[in-house]
This record gives structure tokens, C-alpha cells and sequence, in this order.
């Protein structure tokens, strides 16, 4: 995921935002991933790629009276962040990584 810095609060290290973006986004994700199981809608259509990729078992999974996602159908969501766009803060990204 590509992102910009568009404002900077207070000094951190690179490494330090940047992780703190990552950990967020993944719990956001989880977020409306748990969201989407209590309502029983896949939010974030990750039974897309299922259906594409293996129709006849995504029907079957469909006609199962109980909701084809459950909690342990996500795994470990996993956010690589690259800041894109510093505006006007001092990072020597490149170097940090």
C-alpha cells in the first residue's frame, strides 16, 4: 500500500511511523472483516478469488445453509506500507529500510 505524509505531529523515526501505519491498517482491516462476519457480508470480497478461481466449490460453499466465512477464515492479514511523499519533512527513506 502506498501512502503520503501529509502532516508530521511530533518527531519519530521513519521505521517507527511506518510500522505504526502497518499495524494499523491491519487492525482496521480485521475491524471490518469482523464486522462483515457479524452482519454475514463479505466486506472485503475475499470470497472473490475463491469464486474466480474455483466456481463449482464457491457454489457449494454458497448453498450451505450457515455463512461461507467464519472467524477462522482470516488467517493473518499483512500490510507492507510504502511512504510515497514526505511534503516537506526531512527522511532519508531509502537508507532506513
Amino acid at each position: 500500500m502506498k501512502a503520503e505524509l501529509i502532516e508530521k505531529l511530533q518527531e519519530a523515526p521513519y521505521k517507527e511511523v511506518k510500522s505504526t501505519l502497518e499495524k494499523s491498517l491491519e487492525n482496521e482491516i480485521e475491524k471490518v472483516y469482523n464486522i462483515g462476519l457479524d452482519k454475514q457480508v463479505d466486506l472485503l470480497n475475499v470470497g472473490e478469488k475463491w469464486y474466480r478461481y474455483h466456481p463449482p466449490k464457491f457454489r457449494k460453499l454458497e448453498e450451505q445453509p450457515s455463512f461461507y466465512l467464519t472467524g477462522n477464515s482470516l488467517d493473518k492479514v499483512k500490510v507492507k506500507v510504502d511512504i510515497t511523499h514526505f511534503n516537506a519533512y526531512r527522511y532519508d527513506h531509502k537508507s532506513l529500510e
